[in-house]
């Protein structure tokens, strides 16, 4: 019982890494899409 727990404590884990990657991923973008709006 405890080790199906801890697997799916991992795997929310790496669910929550994964989408943090992905929103960080985005602001980027975002950010380097403003630099080229400014610099027009």
């Amino acid at each position: 019982m405890e080790d199906i727990k801890e697997d799916i404590q991992r795997r929310m884990k790496n669910d929550i890494e994964k989408h943090i990657v992905k929103i960080l991923t985005k602001i980027e973008i975002y950010k380097k899409g403003l630099k080229k709006l400014r610099i027009k």
